[in-house]
């Protein structure tokens, strides 16, 4: 249904930007809506997704 590569969840802001500076297609979720609406009507292919969530240094973030 949806055309994602791959879905990573790092659990430092260190490694989130470890990924994001060796990958080409990676897109950052935190809830995700709006990146998943734009992957079921099509707008987003091939993507790489990177999850926010397991990030302690972020989670007092609101």
């Amino acid at each position: 249904m949806f055309d994602i590569e791959n879905i990573h969840g790092p659990k430092t802001i260190e490694g989130a930007l470890d990924i994001l500076e060796s990958r080409e297609n990676v897109k950052i979720i935190a809830g995700g809506t709006d990146v998943f609406i734009k992957l079921h009507h099509g707008s987003m292919q091939g993507v790489e997704l990177l999850s926010l969530r397991d990030i302690e240094e972020l989670k007092d973030i609101k």
